[in-house]
């Protein structure tokens, strides 16, 4: 039976409690994580750089998932970052690659499996961060929208 995580001695109590109830991930999991990790590396060559810095970031995720890697809180935010960077970028195809959403729904396959199910519900319960961008736009049609209607009251 693997052994758990190592948990560094910064993180908190509450997070050490939960971390040390985790059961061990099947073994199917483990080897699609490596799958996928392949896959990534294969397609990195012939990627551009934006979607190279994002397939990095993702394996670094995968890579934590091993059980002999240590538990690196900085992951998820640094995950989130590459993925706005690269949603960000000019030349970036949106959606991202198909490898990309395999390897967020293998993450996710990965923490029911170990127990974290509850967390998961609690995530995914969360509303969506609105956009400014559309909350602005949205101002202005609005805006638009009265102007033509009452006529601008501006002489």
């Amino acid at each position: 039976m693997p052994q758990p995580k190592k948990i560094p001695h910064d993180v908190p109590d509450e997070v050490k409690l939960v971390l040390a109830h985790l059961r061990p991930a099947p073994e199917a999991l483990a080897q699609e994580r490596e799958r996928l990790l392949t896959e990534l590396t294969t397609r990195q060559e012939s990627s551009t750089e934006a979607l190279q810095q994002l397939q990095r970031q993702v394996a670094a995720v995968l890579v934590s998932l091993r059980p002999d890697a240590p538990f690196q809180a900085r992951l998820a935010s640094e995950l989130s970052s590459a993925l706005d960077s690269y949603m960000k970028h000019p030349g970036a195809v949106i959606p991202p690659p198909d490898i990309i959403g395999d390897c967020m729904n293998h993450v996710r396959s990965y923490l029911e499996a170990i127990g974290m199910s509850p967390l998961l519900a609690v995530v995914d319960e969360l509303p969506d961060p609105p956009l400014a961008d559309a909350e602005e736009e949205d101002r202005q049609e609005h805006e638009l929208q009265m102007q033509h209607r009452f006529g601008s009251i501006r002489g």
